[in-house]
């Protein structure tokens, strides 16, 4: 008997290594597309956190907003990075009397960052 490899065995190993090369680049694309949506997400919600914590641009609501104009930014990268993103805020308030104590009003803002990510802000303020 000799000791060797037949031609299909080899045939079979190679076909085997094949799909299991072409399944581990698979899973890292896959890996890859989530890792890079996740970071857009986490960075689409910054924009909107800098955005919604500017109180001084708070009295022009109710109205689409590039970042680039309204926020203050001293360096060329952000000017550049910010110039086409358009964020729009709608503000909604209810007050509540319930005979309680004090009263409450709650101002509900949703953010949309060029119809691809939404956010909501709810803010609650009370009286006395």
């Amino acid at each position: 008997m000799k000791n060797s490899f037949t031609l299909i065995e080899v045939l079979i190993s190679i076909v085997i290594v094949t799909i299991v090369i072409g399944s581990l680049l698979k899973v890292k694309d896959q890996n890859i597309y989530f890792l890079q949506s996740s970071d857009e997400k986490t960075l689409n919600q910054n924009y909107i956190s800098l955005f919604a914590l500017n109180y001084g641009i708070a009295k022009n609501r109710n109205e689409k907003k590039q970042i680039g104009d309204e926020l203050l930014m001293q360096e060329d990268y952000l000017k550049k990075t910010n110039e086409n993103i358009t964020i729009k805020d709608d503000v909604y308030n209810a007050t509540l009397n319930d005979e309680k104590i004090f009263d409450y009003k709650i101002f509900k803002t949703n953010y949309s960052l060029q119809n691809k990510f939404n956010n909501s802000i709810y803010v609650i303020k009370f009286d006395e």
